[in-house]
């Protein structure tokens, strides 16, 4: 019988490891995204500046190659049109990175629920072995 015991504690032992490996791996991965979103972020708010700084470079030269300077307040509308769609874009990058986020922390808290789970049967099964060991 107490062989019985162990091999099942074992058992429960490598499902809770598999768990554990589990939530470890998709922590990994929320750490992986959360890094890649920033890096996302980080790079469409560097594009969003190169790209107003080159429109105001063109709008400039336009106006300088007409022989009048270019109206500023026209400037200033395109450059932060231009800024408007990109960070647009960048919103929903974002948007769809919080999502899988979303998804990966769900699924760190079933697996919470599980490895509590079999903690309680690991728990449950230790105390009926030492029931045993003291009446056996």
């Amino acid at each position: 019988m107490s062989r019985y015991y162990q091999s099942y504690l074992s058992e429960i032992s490598d499902r809770i490891e598999d768990a554990e490996a589990g939530r470890i791996k998709l922590c990994e991965q929320v750490f992986d995204s959360s890094v890649a979103l920033t890096t996302d972020y980080e790079e469409a708010k560097a594009k969003i500046s190169r790209l107003v700084g080159e429109l105001d470079d063109a709008c400039e030269r336009v106006g300088l190659s007409e022989g009048r300077l270019a109206d500023p307040t026209k400037l200033v509308e395109s450059s932060c049109a231009a800024e408007a769609v990109q960070k647009e874009v960048a919103r929903e990058e974002l948007k769809e990175k919080s999502f899988e986020v979303e998804r990966l922390n769900k699924r760190i808290k079933e697996l919470d629920a599980r490895v509590t789970e079999l903690d309680d049967c690991v728990a449950e099964l230790a105390k009926e072995g030492q029931c045993g060991a003291v009446w056996g």
